[in-house]
């Protein structure tokens, strides 16, 4: 589902010239594309496979996108198809959600380092050196597209709540725990038109590694019965569990598996957990940070600071309540270290790729709840590899509580040239499609939009739903003719 921000009369004749000058020119960037590393690897999997982009480039660190206050470095993946003098190019920057967002707003480019390629993208897709002139063609453009796992406005409040918490893009910048990678928060504006692309709904995997399998270790989680009478020790994690080890008030695998035999003071283990936890510009970290630390329900345990709870800004991982937090950089400095790190805990948005390989990590139901299937099959890497067996089920319904709606904030221009037409392609399974969706999050309040639409009953979402509390679809349309035009709006899981 698209959404206009702008009515398309407001584009006016400088718009239709913009359009007019990238049809006559001879290579063509369709898409410029910044943002989500959630979403990084599946759009390079819609255009690469489903929109026959037959040439193929991913190279770690090898783009920057260059603003006045901040140079951000992130992963790239450049996709092009065509002939000397006449290709059409799509390429894509992982940075994260806010960032994404910023470099949209302002209108940002971006300089590649035009390394060897090292197949850093989608797995398989068979990297190659571009042509210069593709090289060339992407460093002119200018970024088109924004990929993000949260509305603009929540990303301009996550950037707020960055810079309120002390980090900067000068001194204090937010530092990978694993790697040289950092994240920046720059004030930014919502300041030119858009089209909202709604791409759909996906969950956010809770994950543990289970490559320890001694007692105490998460590998020694089963879905069998346990061996004391009447207990089970399944993969389950309640929001408030996971709310404790994400806030840094719980760290040992204990505190996660139900085996009594491990209880304080004759346990037989007690071993520590690292948790790894995102930047705040994060989608996927606002998102779990507003549906479990700092929902309504958990934040009093939490005591108000979620997942940056006793989390000095100046470091990158805090030892504390027997185990160590460490912060990740992207999903795929996230998922790549949860793999190799024995009993780890952590989190990232659903996609094939993104899990591909990681074969020490098994998801968690939370709150007995699947976000993949309709029954709990163990977790493992083989069922996060199976694509016939996925149904999101939980996801249609809202009755797994984190998940976020995956967006695409696209020039209007950029849309009538294609971009609308390269999402269309991105492949089953990796999300539930938009118009899937039984249900909503409420939107909510936000700087900019003082009050806040659903959009459910004809006009344009607007504000933000990170957090919202999850209705049927039906349910909002129904009370808004039932009552006038009110809508289920500012409220919060």
């Amino acid at each position: 589902m698209k959404l206009s921000k702008f009515a398309a009369a407001a584009l006016g004749a400088s718009a239709l010239a913009l359009l007019s000058g990238s049809v006559k020119a001879a290579n063509t960037v369709i898409l410029a594309g910044a943002g989500s590393s959630a979403l990084w690897k599946t759009v390079e999997n819609g255009v690469v496979v489903n929109s026959v982009y037959t040439n193929h480039y991913s190279l770690k660190g090898g783009a920057s996108i260059v603003d006045p206050s901040r140079t951000e470095v992130g992963n790239i993946w450049i996709a092009w198809k065509g002939s000397q003098g006449n290709y059409t190019i799509a390429y894509y920057v992982q940075v994260d959600s806010t960032v994404g967002d910023r470099a949209f707003f302002n209108s940002n480019s971006i300089t590649i380092t035009r390394g060897a390629p090292d197949n850093t993208g989608y797995p398989g897709s068979g990297d190659t050196l571009p042509p210069t002139e593709v090289f060339d063609a992407v460093a002119a453009a200018t970024i088109n597209t924004a990929f993000t796992d949260i509305t603009p406005a929540d990303a301009l409040v996550a950037t707020n709540r960055s810079i309120g918490l002390g980090y900067n893009a000068t001194t204090n910048p937010i530092k990978s725990n694993y790697s040289g990678a950092t994240a920046s928060p720059v004030a930014f504006n919502l300041n030119r038109a858009f089209d909202l692309n709604q791409i759909g709904a996906a969950p956010i995997m809770v994950f543990i590694n289970t490559s320890d399998t001694a007692a105490g270790g998460f590998g020694s989680i089963s879905n069998a019965a346990g061996s004391v009478t009447g207990t089970e020790f399944r993969a389950n994690i309640d929001r408030f569990t996971l709310s404790g080890f994400l806030s840094g008030q719980l760290g040992r695998t204990r505190d996660l598996i139900s085996d009594p035999t491990l209880r304080p003071p004759t346990a037989t283990a007690a071993k520590a957990v690292t948790t790894i936890v995102r930047e705040p510009l994060s989608g996927t970290y606002n998102t779990m940070e507003y549906c479990v630390p700092e929902s309504v329900e958990v934040s009093g345990y939490t005591g108000g600071a979620g997942q940056e709870n006793n989390f000095p800004k100046t470091v990158t991982s805090v030892t504390g309540a027997g185990g160590v937090r460490r912060r990740a950089i992207g999903t795929g400095e996230s998922v790549t270290n949860a793999n190799a790190t024995t009993n780890a805990l952590g989190y990232a948005f659903w996609s094939f790729p993104n899990f591909s390989g990681k074969t020490n990590l098994r998801y968690l139901t939370v709150d007995g709840c699947d976000p993949l299937v309709d029954a709990y099959a163990g977790g493992s890497e083989g069922n996060l590899q199976s694509p016939g067996t996925i149904t999101f089920r939980n996801i249609k319904n809202g009755g797994y509580p984190i998940w976020s709606v995956l967006r695409a904030v696209i020039d209007p221009v950029a849309d009538t040239a294609g971009v609308g037409a390269l999402l269309s392609a991105l492949p089953a399974g990796d999300f539930v499609k938009f118009k899937d969706l039984e249900v909503f999050r409420s939107y909510h309040a936000t700087p900019d939009v003082g009050f806040p639409d659903n959009g459910n009953t004809g006009n344009p979402a607007a504000g933000g739903d990170v957090g919202g509390a999850v209705f049927p679809i039906n349910a909002d349309v129904d009370n808004a003719n039932d009552t006038g035009g009110s809508q289920l709006i500012n409220l919060l899981q």
